[in-house]
């Protein structure tokens, strides 16, 4: 078929659909025999796609289509008589009819203008730039977006119905294509409350997906999300406005949508699919994390009594965590950004965990406070953890003074929490114990994410190198040199640190001469411990040495014999 007759046989669907009156079956298999043959010419015919693309009526005619749907479907419902499913397959087939034309339209916005008006000349279509093109769009996602939730709503009432259940879950995966399509041309965002509702069902509407159709549903919908999230008002206004909507979203929706690239279950998915499910998602986080309120959704959702946002501060620094270990690319303005909300939340998190700290009398609640405080802290020094790495991170936190902060806490943790060597971790029962004095609280493995974070600052950095003497944390340093069973790897991060911290140094190498390491002792137990770990310590003149054990070093000489 040709323009013209597509455009006289989609006016034609469009009456059809309008008509309120029973229509004969075969009036409606006609109109799907057409629109399939279309379906079939646009797949595969660059030209066509392109040319339709540019027709208003076209696309002033699949909107009213979809637009007119939803008005009968608000009076009839979806799956009461055969006619209804006739209309519903008609109204899919206009769907990826839109889907692959947004598609030529998409081909036509990546011509050079020079490209535009050969076109237009070849094509006998008034064409002059990019800009003509764009004026002749005229989609919105607000008629197919009402449409999906609709049919979502359908679905989920209608399980039983196997018939209308694949009928639904096909029209479904053909609106959230062509949303895909659409949002990808444009991501601008007429009706935020419809995104928020649609994107909101998919917590129910994903226990009706069978396994051979979860890619099919996932990636579009995943897309669609990656997509809006790209559009800086849309995500101005979750961060700011709609910021209980917001964090129900991510952890009814993202993070379910993430796990299903993460499980290990045999959903349907092949390992390809999966990490492209993964990646999109991890866009969708990026979007959101290095995105400039995002700070301030974090510090208003953590000071809210509404108990609704706590599951997803968890989940959006869990998810966090993740992506800063397994990203490398990050520009200046990003990471400018990132390290903004890091330090605000920082000093949230340690202005409510100072008191609850050094408290000397702890209530339950203050316990369980303390707790929750702990685990958002850890991811949170987590993320300072790998963007510290990045040299422009670290001359922002070298500009605020991140430093002293950081050391001040430190010297908080060490005063009030508990040390246990790994030869008394057990309890008679064998499970972990909690704190043999009262006053001492259980805040594990903070400090060992701590002296990493000041090891990557103090690195060949003798203004923070004398900032850690200066401060009398050389001492702080020395005396976490011993296994913590509640601090893992913290003797051997503290000797990492101590090694930078003397490096090229002379005022640290002289203090610690002076000093005795009283933290440093290793007694006969943890001697073992680090023995049958390959390596031994030895601090020898105020310098630390890292030296392998001699069990090891014997096995390599009679190896390379």
């Amino acid at each position: 078929m040709e323009v013209p007759q597509i455009k006289q046989s989609l006016e034609h669907t469009s009456k059809l659909l309008k008509s309120t009156e029973v229509t004969e079956e075969d009036q409606f298999q006609e109109a799907l025999r057409q629109t399939a043959a279309i379906l079939s010419q646009t797949a595969s015919t660059n030209t066509l796609r392109q040319l339709l693309s540019t027709s208003k009526d076209v696309w002033y005619c699949i909107k009213s289509i979809i637009e007119d749907h939803n008005e009968y479907l608000k009076k009839y419902g979806v799956g009461k008589t055969y006619e209804l499913i006739l209309r519903t397959r008609l109204v899919r087939g206009c769907v990826l009819l839109a889907r692959n034309v947004s598609v030529g339209y998409n081909e036509l916005l990546m011509l050079s203008e020079s490209e535009v008006q050969l076109f237009g000349k070849e094509n006998d279509v008034l064409l002059n730039n990019v800009s003509d093109v764009k004026s002749l769009y005229v989609m919105d996602e607000q008629a197919t977006l009402q449409l999906t939730s609709k049919y979502i709503e359908e679905l989920i009432t209608n399980q039983s119905n196997v018939e209308l259940s694949s009928i639904l879950m096909n029209a479904i995966v053909s609106n959230l294509q062509f949303l895909s399509n659409l949002t990808a041309v444009n991501c601008q965002i007429k009706n935020h409350g419809l995104v928020f509702e649609v994107l909101g069902q998919f917590k129910k509407f994903k226990t009706c997906i069978p396994d051979s159709q979860l890619f099919n549903v996932s990636l579009p919908l995943i897309r669609f999300a990656n997509n809006i999230y790209s559009d800086e008002e849309f995500v101005n206004l979750c961060l700011k406005k709609e910021t209980l909507k917001f964090s129900d979203l991510f952890t009814t929706y993202f993070v379910p949508m993430r796990d299903i690239a993460l499980t290990e279950d045999d959903n349907g998915l092949s390992e390809e699919q999966k990490d492209q499910v993964e990646v999109l998602c991890l866009s969708v986080f990026q979007n959101i994390i290095q995105h400039q309120a995002f700070s301030t959704y974090l510090l208003n959702a953590s000071k809210s009594d509404n108990k609704g946002y706590d599951g997803s501060i968890k989940e959006i620094l869990r998810v966090t965590r993740v992506l800063f270990n397994g990203k490398e690319d990050w520009d200046k303005l990003q990471l400018t950004n990132i390290i903004a909300w890091l330090l605000d939340y920082y000093d949230y998190l340690v202005s409510q965990a100072t008191p609850l700290l050094t408290s000397n009398k702890a209530s339950e609640n203050d316990v369980q406070q303390l707790a929750h405080v702990h685990e958002l802290i850890i991811s949170t020094l987590d993320c300072f953890s790998n963007v510290v790495q990045f040299e422009h991170a670290r001359q922002m936190l070298n500009f605020y003074k991140f430093l002293p902060k950081l050391l001040e806490f430190f010297k908080v943790v060490e005063m009030n929490t508990e040390k246990k060597k790994l030869k008394n971790q057990k309890q008679s029962d064998g499970s972990l114990g909690g704190v043999s004095d009262p006053t001492k609280k259980l805040f594990p493995e903070v400090k060992s994410i701590l002296v990493e974070i000041i090891t990557c600052l103090v690195y060949q950095n003798k203004e923070n190198q004398d900032l850690v003497r200066n401060t009398q944390s050389l001492e702080l340093i020395l005396n976490n040199c011993n296994l913590d069973a509640n601090e893992p790897f913290i003797k051997e991060r503290a000797i990492l640190c101590i090694k930078y911290l003397l490096e090229n140094n002379p005022e640290n190498q002289n203090f610690i001469s002076q000093l005795e390491a009283k933290g440093t002792d290793i007694d006969e137990e943890d001697d073992k411990i680090l023995t049958k770990a390959g390596f031994e310590v030895d601090i020898v003149d105020g310098k630390v040495k890292l030296k392998k054990a001699q069990k090891i070093e014997e096995l390599e000489q009679k190896i390379r014999k």
